[in-house]
């Protein structure tokens, strides 16, 4: 088996300036999970409701509900992010289905929060659906677990960067992202930094990444290279 002595990652990053290297040590992006709700009632007509059990304003409050686990239950110094990204359900406007399908994603960085979250929206569902005489199924998938950038290895590398691009072209403040990353799975082997670099100019306004109109500034490309091949160096030098 390869030993490891430490890993190194880069990212482009639209917030940041142009050619801006941002590089720091602790949790830098969030644990990604991922979650499926199935809401049963009875279907019907939409004239006669009380004949049935409708799915879809249970799923409705089931949304609200979960947003109040973040809200309410978690140290606002923990961050946590719950999104339902999406809601299912229904073939006509005036038929109650008897299904409703919601899915979304859970990000954090501490563990217990993570277990808090996914153990309350078992409990919150539950209770929802129950208390209105449907039924429930909950799928809720443990992805990747978070970056956090070994504090000694970022120092080192800050240092390397400093004096190959200058004081100025290093950014050491740049907060914690909720997005994920699966090199978090390289840091589970050997010690890890990810860096961020910064691709805004002017000619390129700051669509997030992912957007349809993000367009990448091709002049990072060479900074990146140079930022992999000083660190390369020092590490085999």
């Amino acid at each position: 088996e390869m030993k490891l002595d430490g890993v190194v990652g880069l990212h482009i990053w639209p917030d940041l300036p142009l050619g801006k290297i941002a590089v720091r040590g602790g949790p830098v992006m969030a644990a990604v999970d991922r979650f499926t709700v199935k809401i049963r009632g009875k279907g019907g007509h939409g004239a006669i409701p009380q004949k049935s059990v409708d799915p879809i304003p249970l799923a409705s409050e089931v949304v609200l509900a979960l947003q109040r686990i973040v809200s309410r239950e978690i140290d606002p110094l923990k961050p946590a992010v719950l999104t339902v990204g999406r809601i299912e359900g229904g073939t006509a406007f005036n038929v109650i289905p008897d299904v409703v399908e919601l899915e979304g994603t859970v990000r954090t960085f501490d563990p217990e929060v993570r277990s808090l979250l996914a153990r309350r929206m078992e409990e919150i569902i539950k209770g929802i659906t129950t208390g209105s005489r449907a039924s429930y199924s909950l799928e809720y998938e443990f992805g990747i677990p978070a970056v956090r950038n070994d504090e000694k290895l970022a120092a080192w590398m800050q240092g390397i960067l400093k004096r190959s691009l200058g004081e100025d072209a290093i950014v050491t403040d740049l907060p914690p992202s909720m997005g994920g990353e699966d090199f978090a799975l390289f840091q589970e082997k050997a010690p890890g930094v990810y860096l961020f670099l910064g691709t805004h100019s002017e000619e390129n306004p700051p669509y997030p990444i992912h957007h349809a109109k993000y367009s990448l500034d091709e002049r990072v490309l060479p900074i990146g290279v140079r930022v992999f091949t000083e660190i390369a160096a020092e590490f085999l030098g």
